[in-house]
């Protein structure tokens, strides 16, 4: 468990489990800039802690999963090249991937297994 370690006015050791101690006293180390703005956002939502603003804060302006992985599928099928690494137009490679057009011939194959093979 993480525990604050820290001085009190008399220069005796203190402990605290309280994380937004500690979160305080990270930021006002770090950043006090932030833990203005922390802070005055914890007073305008009406949290209860640092630690409850600085999570509502960081999930909502997170991408949902959904986009995320719509976002991925569109970056799979952004680039696309040829084997040898050179990028071609969305066109020819629309017609190398269904067989249409003068790119590529369809080959039928054959139903029928033969033995001799």
């Amino acid at each position: 468990q993480v525990m604050a370690i820290g001085k009190d006015g008399k220069g005796n050791l203190t402990e605290s489990y309280n994380i937004d101690k500690m979160l305080e006293g990270y930021l006002k180390a770090t950043d006090p800039e932030l833990l203005k703005v922390l802070t005055a956002e914890k007073g305008i939502r009406g949290d209860f802690s640092l630690s409850h603003t600085l999570h509502d804060l960081v999930l909502s302006r997170a991408a949902k999963p959904a986009d995320r992985m719509e976002t991925e599928i569109k970056e799979l099928f952004d680039d696309v090249r040829i084997p040898t690494g050179e990028e071609i137009n969305r066109d020819v490679f629309y017609k190398q991937k269904y067989n249409k057009g003068d790119y590529t011939a369809i080959t039928p194959r054959s139903k029928y297994t033969r033995a001799d093979i």
